[in-house]
């Protein structure tokens, strides 16, 4: 009798145990079959002090590119992660021993089947605290330092204003802050407020993991935001903004801007023809906007409104056709790159040997190859477009040349830092492809598609990310 009382105290143990480990919360491993590869996917969910539930992920053969969600739901066992642009869900339910999270995934195309497995990742050690201790925020008001590097330039899309720009934070006390709400107004009203799980989703730490929650800031430590502000009201509506900072109890009004008072400028389509896609076009979980890169003492983001162009043909939901290990199956390959503008080149690039898709590089990766071959031009009023990826000797121009807006630059091709055939074009205020700032600007004319045949002509206007594009 005492024997079988033991035996079931233990087991209760054994599954009071179970049931403290069956909780979502962890580090997560999966593989998504998407059916031209095999992408390894790490998801982190975190439970913060404050309650909030944080997540991202990162596509661990993808660079480690990483997503923020910025909704989060949670409901005992059963998990929904949603990023709206790109256009990312996942939703799954945990296994009853905990040790799995089995669901789908929807991103471009799907919903796709997958099983992550719970594994051991180091987090930030430091408990997050609730609220930052009144000592920390001090008699002279929030010890911080927040700085916005570039001022916004407005520019539209989809009817809308849209402000891109980022602040920097830095914690100068000598105690953890929790940022909780950030909000941006125009001085009568409130445009975006952020908190919890969407504010997370836009903060960024340099240096760190990932893993954490990245209000979290601690003594001397960096925090980015990375703000994308839509508004109904016209660009020149637009003058001043200010920003509202809550920590703990108490909100502070910081880093008041004007805006740029300078206007996109107006530019041609680089490629032309149908079956166009913005990938990781504009928009703020994109790759190239958070490409925060520091050079010998400057960071800058010369990427802040790059797009990758790539092509799926007139009715094709892939990039390719036949075999996806030829450049040549791609329907972007050998495509022609065409000056957006009047102008003059000022830099070119023309013998990097392309690479195989999916096995770059075929060269190191270094600042002089990363591009590939390539084509800068000067548009004048000190703003520059930048051309990358080009097919080896396809260049039709050399430097000093002045080129037509719509003449033939050369064809895309698959070089430097790229998977498969693209390409990548940016305008910045600098000649260094990655050491400038990006500047948003308007392409003329072009369709976008909202659904499956259902096209709108925009005009003076920027593709944002993932738009399915046609060009004149």
């Amino acid at each position: 009798m005492k024997r079988v009382f033991i035996l079931a105290i233990l087991m209760t143990i054994a599954i009071a145990a179970i049931a403290r480990e069956a909780t979502v919360e962890g580090n997560w491993l999966g593989t998504l079959d998407t059916g031209r590869g095999k992408l390894r996917m790490l998801v982190s969910l975190q439970k913060a002090a404050d309650g909030t539930y944080i997540a991202s992920a990162t596509s661990i053969d993808e660079g480690g590119a990483r997503l923020a969600f910025s909704n989060v739901e949670v409901d005992g066992g059963s998990v929904r992660l949603r990023i709206d642009r790109p256009a990312v869900r996942f939703e799954g339910s945990l296994s009853p021993d905990g040790s799995t999270l089995r669901g789908t995934w929807t991103q471009a195309r799907g919903p796709l089947a997958i099983e992550f497995t719970r594994m051991t990742v180091p987090d930030n050690p430091r408990p997050l605290p609730a609220s930052a201790p009144d000592s920390a925020l001090g008699p002279f008001g929030l010890p911080i330092e927040v700085t916005v590097p570039v001022h916004p330039v407005p520019f539209r899309s989809g009817n809308r204003t849209h402000l891109v720009y980022e602040l920097h934070v830095t914690n100068l006390s000598d105690s953890e802050l929790l940022i909780q709400r950030l909000e941006v107004t125009d001085g009568s009203a409130v445009l975006a407020s952020l908190q919890g799980t969407e504010l997370s989703s836009i903060l960024v730490r340099p240096g760190t993991s990932g893993f954490a929650d990245s209000r979290s800031l601690g003594p001397g430590l960096r925090a980015i935001a990375y703000l994308w502000v839509t508004v109904d009201a016209p660009p020149e509506r637009m003058r001043l903004l200010s920003h509202r900072v809550t920590i703990g109890n108490r909100t502070f009004e910081v880093a008041p801007i004007s805006l740029s008072t300078a206007k996109p400028i107006v530019l041609g389509a680089p490629l032309h023809g149908p079956g166009w896609i913005a990938s990781n076009g504009p928009g703020n979980n994109s790759v190239h906007r958070r490409a925060l890169t520091p050079i010998n003492g400057t960071a800058t983001i010369a990427q802040r409104f790059a797009t990758d162009w790539m092509n799926r043909g007139a009715d094709s939901s892939n990039t390719y056709a036949g075999d996806r290990n030829q450049n040549r199956s791609y329907y972007a390959y050998g495509a022609d790159v065409l000056s957006v503008a009047d102008a003059v080149v000022i830099a070119t690039q023309d013998t990097i040997q392309e690479n195989t898709p999916g096995a770059f590089p075929a060269v190191p990766i270094t600042p002089e190859t990363i591009g590939g071959n390539y084509i800068v031009l000067d548009l004048g009023s000190g703003i520059f477009a930048t051309y990358l990826h080009l097919q080896p000797r396809s260049l039709r121009v050399k430097k000093g040349d002045h080129v037509a807006r719509g003449q033939v630059l050369a064809l895309v091709g698959n070089s430097g830092n790229s998977k498969e055939p693209h390409l990548h074009f940016q305008v910045t205020d600098g000649t260094d492809i990655l050491r400038s700032e990006g500047l948003p600007y308007v392409i003329d004319s072009y369709d976008v598609e909202h659904a499956a045949g259902n096209w709108e002509s925009r005009s003076n206007e920027l593709p944002l990310q993932n738009d399915k594009i046609r060009l004149p």
